[in-house]
């Protein structure tokens, strides 16, 4: 994944004006070239994640949306052109819906999930969850589709603690949904294409 450095001045707002043709993301002053496709078995589990949530929000009040939605990393209401870090996360969940716009997230949401590829796993597992654990991401999943493995985490006194590693047949509880849970085969199984 190519990065780059980027001055102190660079804003979402400078990001809008070169077109939404450019995907990449701002992570602590370090930009991330974002992948122009992933790969097919990243979208699938991605398509399949979203999905499970989706089933789960259904009459809730959260919002999930999925990759290519710019999240932008800040509190409260601030102008695009002071905001300094933004993502492109595989999933997001968010409650607050002041902090939907027509075309972004402008704010922190309440669960993030990451799925894990050969490119991303450094971003993801280190540049992210720090970053996310210090905004007040409430709950980060990375989600592993070729070891079929996800790690949860839950911000507890402004640090992530691990709640638990989940694979395929584990039944994984979704903490910001208080009872609710989501099975890993609905996540990892993939149909058999003929």
């Amino acid at each position: 994944m190519a990065t780059a450095a980027l001055n102190d001045h660079f804003t979402y707002a400078d990001y809008m004006s070169i077109g939404k043709d450019n995907h990449f993301e701002v992570i602590n002053g370090q930009v991330f070239i974002m992948p122009s496709s992933p790969e097919p078995r990243h979208q699938e589990v991605a398509r399949r994640l979203k999905n499970a949530f989706a089933a789960r929000l259904r009459g809730s009040s959260l919002r999930v949306f999925s990759y290519s939605v710019d999240v932008c990393l800040c509190s409260g209401f601030i102008a695009l052109d002071e905001v300094k870090e933004w993502v492109q996360p595989d999933l997001a969940i968010v409650s607050a819906h002041y902090k939907i716009s027509e075309t972004r997230i402008v704010g922190v949401p309440d669960l993030i999930a990451e799925v894990l590829s050969p490119a991303t796993v450094k971003k993801d597992r280190v540049d992210k969850f720090y970053r996310y654990q210090r905004v007040g991401v409430w709950e980060y999943w990375l989600v592993d589709p070729f070891n079929e493995v996800i790690d949860v985490y839950i911000l507890k006194n402004g640090k992530y603690e691990s709640r638990g590693t989940y694979f395929k047949d584990d039944r994984i509880p979704v903490s910001i949904l208080h009872s609710a849970s989501i099975n890993g085969k609905e996540i990892f199984t993939v149909p058999v294409l003929e």
